[in-house]
């Protein structure tokens, strides 16, 4: 389970229970909805599964006639069909919600009132859960992300850019660079994000504790190595290891799922995105599965990368969409279309010329030298590096056979025609 509570799920599960006590309920399903939630309890599973489980029943409950314990199999029948055809609840559910309906009920006929029914008394001995709901299973068709909904590097780009806080921007940087679930950007502390700096190395790896998993995962990136920094030293408790690194400012306290997303929303409108482009939290991590996988990652590393159990589904469904996506490759082997080898590359820290301090990609100016990171400076640069490489062309082209002495000679000369600095 992820640290701490982002998503607000004790209090869910607090209103859920509550919740019970409807008119809409018979007194009899309210006994047995109690029971069952202190059954989901003793079994030690998340709050977010037991209020999953809770909410589906007590749904059911609502929608149908008669008690939960005596349900015939057409019945059921029905209750299963209502759920596939969208009729037990005003709004329209998606197919993994529609499965997760299905799985409470395999929960609570099969495992629930079996194990429990020679202790409640209003339970037949005749009931056979497994028997009740053996004709429909508790899974749904994985589907194919649409790529064209996706947020891409330069979405991410246009979203950090206009997000106004740096807190903000650091989210966006790692909700994209870790691919991580919301869950678990929200869920770390200071000492869950070590700094390596070296020469040409500027590395940062976040520790996702009690994932999904039940296990620890470390994820190293450098998109977002500047954002986590300058986070750091803007936080009064960025030398407190047990602090939150999302923080709300209002309360101090862990950023809630809530708030997070409120803050994307911000940048959205800030950025004037495509309306067919997903900015949700779980877009993210679809669209870096996705990323990763069309820049060549194998099943094995993306499923540790992304925190799936190996041999995942999920990591075939995107090696599959990045082996779909051939048209492009053909079209750029053919010159059609300019070839993208990585179109991140922007959003990596900029290092300065001058003094070698590394900046975000957004900034105009060395944060510790104020020498322009872009326009003239830049520009420079480029032509520098460009005319060097044609300098070097000619040497390796040339007939002649130059010394060391002689190359220098040259080199020298070159600059100062090509720069006017003689």
């Amino acid at each position: 389970m992820t640290q701490g509570d982002p998503h607000n799920l004790e209090q869910r599960l607090e209103n859920t229970v509550q919740s019970l006590e409807s008119e809409k309920i018979s007194s009899n399903n309210q006994q047995l909805l109690e029971r069952f939630y202190n059954y989901l309890v003793s079994q030690e599973l998340s709050n977010s599964r037991v209020t999953r489980h809770l909410r589906c029943v007590k749904v059911t409950a609502e929608y149908m006639d008669g008690d939960l314990s005596t349900v015939s199999k057409s019945k059921m029948v029905e209750l299963v069909g209502a759920i596939n055809q969208n009729q037990i609840k005003d709004t329209e559910l998606a197919d993994s919600t529609k499965a997760e309906y299905r799985k409470s009920l395999i929960k609570f006929y099969s495992d629930f009132l079996d194990t429990m029914k020679d202790d409640i008394r209003q339970v037949s001995n005749d009931l056979d859960g497994e028997k009740l709901t053996d004709f429909f299973t508790s899974t749904c068709k994985t589907t194919m992300p649409d790529p064209e909904t996706l947020p891409e590097p330069d979405t991410i780009r246009r979203l950090v850019r206009n997000a106004p806080k740096t807190r903000d921007k650091t989210l966006l940087m790692l909700l994209w660079s870790t691919g991580g679930r919301i869950s678990e950007i929200l869920g770390l502390k200071w000492k869950d994000v070590r700094f390596k700096q070296g020469e040409d190395k500027e590395l940062v790896t976040v520790v996702f504790r009690e994932t999904k998993k039940g296990e620890n995962r470390k994820v190293p990136i450098r998109t977002g190595f500047v954002y986590l920094k300058d986070l750091k030293q803007k936080d009064p408790k960025g030398e407190d290891p047990d602090a939150w690194v999302f923080r709300s400012e209002q309360t101090k306290d862990q950023l809630s799922y809530r708030s997070a997303y409120k803050a994307i929303q911000r940048a959205e409108r800030r950025a004037d995105l495509e309306q067919h482009t997903k900015t949700n939290p779980h877009a993210f991590r679809k669209a870096r599965a996705t990323f990763l996988a069309s820049q060549g990652m194998n099943q094995a590393t993306l499923c540790e990368y992304m925190g799936w159990v190996q041999g995942s589904d999920q990591a075939s469904v995107y090696i599959a969409l990045a082996e779909s996506d051939k048209e492009n490759t053909v079209m750029e082997l053919a010159g059609m279309k300019k070839k993208e080898e990585n179109r991140e590359r922007d959003l990596l820290p900029v290092k300065c010329h001058e003094c070698g301090e590394l900046n975000r990609f957004e900034t105009e100016n060395c944060r510790e030298c104020g020498q322009t990171l872009t326009t003239a400076s830049m520009f420079k640069q480029v032509q520098i590096e460009e005319k060097t490489e044609k300098f070097m062309q000619e040497i390796i082209s040339s007939e002649t056979k130059f010394d060391p002495q002689e190359i220098n000679e040259k080199a020298k000369k070159f600059v100062e025609d090509e720069f006017n600095l003689s």
